[in-house]
């Protein structure tokens, strides 16, 4: 049987501290490469998210603007049938102001029979 020197078992210890040293360096590099990998899916999936919600909020403005677009259309158009009828208003009224008062007097009357 081989004798073993105090140096032999010094070497032999510091053999198997340095194998158990190689496997904790290891196992933390492992971890550290393991919630890197954690940390970049979740930086993605939130890429994406950000990127459906950027590409929403978009399709909501371009919405936004073609109905403001459409409803400033409306609007000048209502202005000009409005416009329209007043114009139209205060033609009738001049019309009736240059009949004779009889005339006047007959269209009035015949107005009030047809609310009747």
């Amino acid at each position: 049987m081989p004798s073993f020197t105090p140096l032999d078992i010094l070497y032999i210890v510091l053999a198997f501290c340095a194998l158990w040293l190689s496997v904790a360096v290891f196992w933390l590099i492992w971890q550290l490469g393991s919630i890197l990998r954690s940390v970049n899916d979740t930086l993605e999936m939130a890429q994406e998210k950000i990127a459906r919600i950027e590409s929403a909020i978009t399709a909501m403005k371009s919405r936004f603007e073609s109905l403001t677009s459409m409803t400033t259309l409306l609007v000048e158009g209502l202005k000009g049938v409005i416009e329209y009828a007043h114009e139209k208003k205060d033609q009738i009224v001049q019309a009736r102001r240059r009949l004779p008062a009889r005339r006047r007097l007959q269209d009035v009357m015949e107005d009030e029979e047809d609310q009747a």
